[in-house]
Order: C-alpha cells, then structure tokens, then sequence
C-alpha cells in the first residue's frame, strides 16, 4: 500500500498545487514553513500571485522529493 507521502509525489506538478491550495490555509503555511519555504515580499515589480504559488508549490514537491519532513 502506498503512503500518502508517495501518492503525492506521483502527481504531476499541477494536480499536487490543485491538492495543496485545496487545504486550509492555516495548514498549508504550517506545512511551507516546516519545509522551510517563505513567500518573497511584493515589491514594485513583484510576480502576481499565481505565479509565486506555482514557485512555492515546485519548492515544496522538491523538498518532500528531497526526504523533508512535512506533516
């Protein structure tokens, strides 16, 4: 039986943002944060939202492909 772990990582990087942003928010910044990724700041030329969510999420599936432990 495959853990919930190795279903996540099987998804394509679009479905795993699907699943990630379907949480709540409190849980999910609980889970960047613990992966040790922050959101940059916007700034006069910053990335519109959707972009740095598409940055996050690519970081977090790399940290859990990594082995980091993530709730």
């Amino acid at each position: 039986m495959a853990s919930a772990r190795d279903m996540l990582l099987d998804q394509t990087n679009d479905r795993f943002g699907e699943i990630v942003f379907a949480s709540p928010k409190k849980f999910r910044e609980e889970v960047f944060r613990r992966a040790g990724i922050r959101a940059k700041k916007g700034g006069a030329f910053a990335l519109s939202s959707a972009k740095k969510n598409d940055v996050r999420v690519q970081k977090l599936m790399e940290a859990i492909q990594g082995g980091a432990d993530v709730p």
